[in-house]
């Protein structure tokens, strides 16, 4: 008798103890690992799938009353400088353009050109109140970088730039706002969306993006203002996601 009240009451302890540890993590966003990550074991690639042939299309209308689709596709492994990246091949109204992506075990880095500085578009943990640099001090592999210039792009991918591949745009420091609901405009919805934001190139402006674990980025609005939000200057919303 005494045993079964013992493995209760622990048992009871245990499951109290889950659900006290549960209830304080509600700023921490659980990090989910897709197998088909390229770098196997990167929490910073959940945020942004890099598996080749992954595949978003963006419905994105602007504040002058036009739009466009713009299409973003993983493509291969390439070297820059000595670091591994992905190709990032954006179509648009604008044309073809290829960018870079390098993930680290907790960073995600984007090259707008193989000669271009790295931004740091991602940095883990995704908490709430956190920030990092967009372009200062970036250290990868311990190795502090500044711009790479070894590489010229058409002798990357032979192709010619029209436009940047990641809609990032603004100041350099970059805050997590948290994880919230996100309903997109096709009815679409996220429950738990990591919404993170830094100032516009315009006074009085803020540029918001949100990312959802194994999808990526769902939805990024350039130049808003606190009356404009949700709206403004550019508004981008995934309307396609897959291989």
């Amino acid at each position: 008798m005494n045993r079964l009240f013992t493995k209760a009451a622990i048992r009871i302890t245990t499951v109290l103890l889950v659900a006290i540890l549960t209830g304080c993590s509600d700023n921490t966003i659980t990090n989910v690992i897709s197998a088909d990550d390229w770098v196997a074991g990167t929490e910073s690639t959940a945020y942004l799938p890099l598996a080749e042939g992954y595949t978003t299309i963006y419905s994105v209308e602007y504040s002058d009353g036009t739009d466009d689709m713009v299409t973003l596709e993983v493509g291969r492994q390439v070297q820059l400088a000595g670091i591994s990246a992905v190709e990032w091949f954006s179509t648009s109204g604008d044309g073809l353009d290829t960018g870079y992506v390098h993930a680290t075990s907790d960073a995600v880095y984007f090259y707008e050109s193989a000669s271009a500085s790295p931004e740091k578009i991602l940095e883990m943990p995704l908490l709430l109140g956190n920030s990092w640099s967009r372009f200062t001090d970036i250290y990868i592999d311990d190795q502090f970088i500044d711009i790479i210039t070894d590489y010229d792009k058409d002798d990357v991918d032979g192709t010619e730039g029209t436009a940047k591949t990641f809609p990032s745009s603004g100041g350099d420091i970059m805050t997590v706002a948290g994880s919230e609901g996100l309903r997109l405009g096709d009815g679409t919805y996220y429950s738990g969306a990591v919404k993170i934001y830094n100032a516009s190139e315009t006074v009085g402006k803020t540029n918001y993006y949100w990312f959802v674990a194994n999808v990526g980025l769902v939805k990024y609005v350039i130049g808003a203002t606190d009356s404009s939000y949700p709206d403004g200057d550019i508004v981008g919303e995934l309307i396609s996601s897959g291989y």
